[in-house]
């Protein structure tokens, strides 16, 4: 299985067992901005604990899915993954954080095409700040290289005020200027 059958079938699996999500990642990257090469696939999930066997009964047998991992993850806010044994490529659900960035951010993702398929997305605003935090967390130019890609295709549609209002209340300033610099 490709990683775009992959991306699919996670996708029906997530409408069948009804958890709310949304693509992050560079799955939202390539969406809004500068395509680049991936080797997994990244999920925020809304998840309860009680949905975690059913969750990873859904998928194949034969991909690792761990309930156990599942409601650890759910438990601390943050993250497992699913692997397809045949292909390698690793799929990343980060659960939704109860902070008011993570709550707003999910709140504000927005049904797109993707692949001939209805897919929850993050906004373009929203995957700036996501990428700018990351960069802020491990500095890592991947990052950075991500959220500027997102700006200069979408810069002329994003909503300023709240991107400059998030910017603000997260403290990421200084890297949103590196961003918006021509290189």
């Amino acid at each position: 299985m490709d990683q775009q059958e992959l991306f699919q079938r996670t996708i029906k699996i997530l409408d069948q067992v009804d958890i709310p999500y949304m693509v992050t990642g560079s799955f939202a990257v390539n969406f809004f901005g500068i395509p680049r090469t991936t080797h997994d696939i990244d999920f925020v999930i809304e998840i309860r604990s009680s949905d975690a066997e059913r969750f990873a009964d859904a998928f194949p047998r034969d991909f690792y899915a761990d309930a156990d991992m599942i409601r650890q993850a759910v438990a601390s806010q943050s993250m497992f993954n699913i692997i397809d044994p045949n292909s390698g490529v690793k799929i990343d659900f980060w659960i939704v954080k109860r902070n008011p960035f993570d709550q707003e951010r999910f709140r504000r993702r927005r049904e797109q095409n993707v692949f001939g398929e209805r897919v929850f997305m993050p906004t373009p605003e929203d995957t700036i700040i996501s990428k700018l935090l990351w960069y802020q967390e491990a500095q890592t130019d991947k990052h950075l290289n991500d959220a500027r890609g997102v700006w200069e295709i979408q810069q002329d549609t994003l909503d300023q005020d709240y991107l400059n209002q998030w910017v603000t209340r997260l403290g990421l300033e200084k890297e949103f200027e590196k961003v918006k610099k021509v290189q």
